[in-house]
């Protein structure tokens, strides 16, 4: 929503669906990690995501993949993405992500 901009608003956005993978376990002693998300795909009226998170050795404990839709207030129901949300959005985009 950052990418949006100071009038975007996750209220605007729902999420539809979420798959993790588990890799590791990662503990206390582990201390930090580090999470990166990524935007992979820019559908009419969604957002696809790939997650993963990483000890700083590198090694991956999960991997994960959203999809959220851009929702009406009003009614509660998907609708398209406007040109400015997909400007927005495409600015952002990781087109090796896929």
């Amino acid at each position: 929503v950052r990418a949006l901009g100071p009038g975007g608003s996750f209220l605007d956005y729902v999420l539809a669906r979420v798959a993790i993978n588990f890799r590791r376990e990662v503990t206390q002693d582990d201390d930090a990690v580090l999470v990166s998300t990524r935007l992979v795909r820019i559908g009419t009226s969604s957002l696809a995501f790939r997650e993963e998170i990483a000890a700083l050795e590198g090694w991956v404990a999960a991997e994960a993949e959203a999809v959220v839709v851009a929702r009406d207030r009003e009614t509660g129901r998907s609708r398209p993405l406007t040109d400015a949300e997909r400007a927005a959005f495409t600015a952002v985009l990781d087109p090796g992500g896929v």
